[in-house]
């Protein structure tokens, strides 16, 4: 038994010496260029030719997008989310901080037309700047899904003809037990949407006594709606032509 292992063993080391230089080389060489080339190019085959990055482990919500949809009809905010983390994320609460406040208002006397309506955003109408208001909201956005909900927004006060409240909100959701909410961004809007007769000075008040109080007012109104164009707030493309319509320019 011995003996024919002595000469097996003589004759591979045989076949070895008659094995050129290259060859030894290649023979190791190229089994490490190909594991090395499964553990880097695989990947970013799959993965579309980008690193695959794993996704962070908790729950991590940002905001897609933030609109506002404000004209005569209808008054809400839209807010998009994405989940880029790797638990389902609650959003828990949206708060909404009034940053600027003005009233717009008929110049002169008109009948009150009163309306009734209930709204998810109740706004307050006294004192209203610097105040918050938050609305509890439980939606479940799964890990890498993304989720859109609607805030509709009212008044704390009866809806008349002749007042508009306008707003400009910083908007920050909270989701799961985070203390810091995310930012949302800001938005403007008038609540109920103004009247175009409040913008001008009627043709025949003439030298009526009242003409100096309806012009302060016409001028103060179009001052308060100006505000709209300062800073990066979205606002509704309607309320962007009712503010040109009326004779105001960004």
């Amino acid at each position: 038994m011995f003996t024919k292992l002595t000469a097996r063993a003589r004759a591979l080391r045989s076949k070895w010496a008659a094995i050129s230089f290259e060859k030894k080389v290649s023979m190791f060489v190229a089994p490490i260029v190909v594991a090395v080339a499964t553990a880097v190019v695989l990947p970013r085959i799959s993965g579309g030719g980008h690193d695959v990055s794993p996704k962070p482990s908790d729950e991590q919500l940002e905001v897609s997008d933030l609109t506002v949809d404000n004209s005569s009809e209808v008054t809400k905010i839209d807010l998009a989310v994405r989940n880029i983390g790797g638990l389902v994320a609650v959003a828990t609460k949206a708060r909404f901080r009034i940053l600027k406040f003005a009233t717009l208002g008929a110049c002169l006397p008109e009948a009150y037309l009163l309306a009734t309506h209930t709204y998810e955003l109740v706004l307050p109408t006294e004192d209203a700047q610097g105040k918050t208001r938050d609305v509890s909201i439980s939606q479940e956005i799964e890990s890498n899904d993304s989720d859109r909900f609607t805030f509709d927004v009212g008044i704390d006060a009866e809806r008349v003809s002749t007042v508009s409240y306008l707003y400009r909100l910083q908007v920050a959701l909270f989701h799961d037990r985070k203390p810091t909410p995310i930012q949302a961004g800001e938005v403007w809007l008038a609540e109920p949407f103004p009247q175009e007769h409040w913008f001008s000075v009627p043709g025949d008040l003439g030298d009526a006594p009242e003409r100096e109080e309806v012009e302060m007012c016409v001028d103060e109104n179009k001052a308060n709606l100006s505000a709209i164009y300062n800073g990066s707030a979205s606002v509704s493309p309607e309320l962007l032509d009712f503010a040109e319509s009326v004779g105001l320019n960004k």
